[in-house]
């Protein structure tokens, strides 16, 4: 059960950054998709959730 969550969150995440319009003139906070998924990732295979 923890382990569906967990993903379900983490793709939930990974399609919100994905999608969400950027803005152009604030680049310094964005985070991409795939690193979000890599730490998501990262943190479920090290049981951190």
């Amino acid at each position: 059960m923890r382990h569906s969550l967990a993903v379900f969150l983490l793709l939930t995440l990974a399609a919100c950054s994905l999608f969400n319009p950027k803005p152009e003139d604030s680049s310094q906070n964005k985070v991409s998709a795939e690193t979000l998924y890599n730490e998501a990732k990262t943190e479920l295979n090290e049981g951190n959730y």
